[in-house]
């Protein structure tokens, strides 16, 4: 018997071993009808259907993501804060991989220093635990003093995550380029741009000087902002492998009966991390853009805590003024001069039915209207008046 051909761009033959691996996992959590609707083939003796118990389609893509490893990891977790592109389900499933990701030895971890720095660990801190705080995708925490006896957090990036992406992402990138070729659900969801996007974010991550960077510029922007707190980098312990931060510790921002314990003040909490965000949205255009309740903490004087900034955003002036403006709109119940906002921000089409959405906007207000506080970014719409 002849085995079937994959009819895959020459470009991709390098990469065929990686390509057989991701279609056997995603068929074997019974996924292979995703690779089918994106319009990439696989040979028919990987479609096969999961073994043991059905699980809800959103836990079948949360472990094969977690098999394929850490560009597939993260890619779940960027995944898990997109609530345009996916059902609510899904986000909570994929909001699982920010905190299942084994660690690995630490005995890697500190080879991973020493070779970073051309120094023993010993010369570089004075105390250094090996048993990790956390252990995401792509680096892992431990907690440290300096020789100045400063408690501080060493996140390390794992060895071989570098050039094991970069494989990952020029796969993907042909994925994506042969999947728009052949499918319109990929040209429909724009697979290229998605993943180009993707890319960019996850190389900014692999360089910690970046991230230092990126807290370094936060604590200046927001000088004037006392009730916030960001960690201190230690640059002459950082590297682009290992980022060191002074340590500091709060109550998680979703443990709830805890806050409430410390007699947190949770609706001042609430205005006061809402304002951090407007503020980093629409007065610096510069913004925490992995904002997840573990990024997040509170001391016990009320002050918030934010931490990682291996992911930002920027806003350029026109768009900041237009957010503001469709902002005062929708609190003004001025819906014609919020969806012309939104037209001008390209989110709503010219062929959208404007009364229907114009009654959408109308009902949703109506549920917020005289509560205290107002979140209009967990609202949601109907795709069908946005079409």
């Amino acid at each position: 018997m002849v085995a079937p051909r994959l009819l895959f761009p020459r470009r991709m033959f390098a990469h065929r071993r990686r390509v057989l691996e991701i279609a056997g996992v995603f068929s074997k959590h019974g996924l292979g009808w995703l690779l089918d609707h994106l319009g990439v083939p696989f040979p028919a003796r990987l479609r096969r259907t999961p073994r043991g118990p059905e699980l809800p389609t959103p836990v079948r893509l949360r472990l094969a993501l977690e098999e394929l490893g850490p560009t597939f990891i993260k890619l779940g977790q960027i995944l898990s804060t997109r609530d345009d592109l996916l059902p609510p389900d899904y986000i909570a499933e994929l909001a699982l991989l920010r905190d299942r990701v084994p660690p690995i030895p630490a005995e890697q971890i500190i080879a991973e220093i020493e070779r970073s720095f051309g120094r023993p660990l010993g010369e570089l801190f004075a105390t250094f635990d090996p048993n990790p705080l956390a252990s995401a995708s792509i680096g892992q925490v431990h907690a440290a003093t300096l020789p100045t006896g400063t408690s501080v957090i060493v996140k390390v990036r794992k060895p071989g995550i570098a050039e094991m992406i970069e494989e990952d992402l020029a796969l993907l990138r042909e994925i994506a380029e042969f999947a728009s070729r052949h499918s319109p659900l990929a040209r429909d969801y724009d697979l290229v741009g998605l993943l180009d996007e993707f890319a960019w974010t996850i190389r900014s991550e692999l360089d910690y000087r970046r991230e230092g960077r990126n807290a370094d510029r936060f604590r200046t922007l927001l000088v004037d902002r006392p009730d916030i707190v960001i960690p201190r980098v230690f640059w002459h312990r950082t590297t682009e492998t290992v980022l060191t931060l002074r340590r500091i510790d709060g109550i998680p921002i979703d443990r709830i009966e805890e806050l409430d314990r410390a007699r947190i003040d949770r609706h001042a909490l609430a205005l006061q991390a809402a304002r951090f965000v407007l503020d980093c949205v629409l007065v610096h255009g510069f913004f925490h853009a992995d904002p997840h309740p573990g990024n997040f903490a509170v001391l016990p004087d009320g002050r918030l805590v934010v931490y990682d900034f291996g992911m930002v955003g920027r806003v350029d002036p026109f768009v900041r003024a237009e957010l503001a403006d469709a902002l005062l709109a929708f609190i003004r119940n001025d819906f014609d001069a919020f969806i012309d906002s939104l037209g001008r921000l390209g989110i709503v089409r010219h062929e959208a039915d404007r009364p229907a959405l114009r009654r959408e906007l109308q009902h949703l207000a109506e549920r917020y209207y005289g509560l205290r506080s107002v979140s209009i970014a967990s609202a949601k719409l109907s795709p069908t008046s946005l079409a």
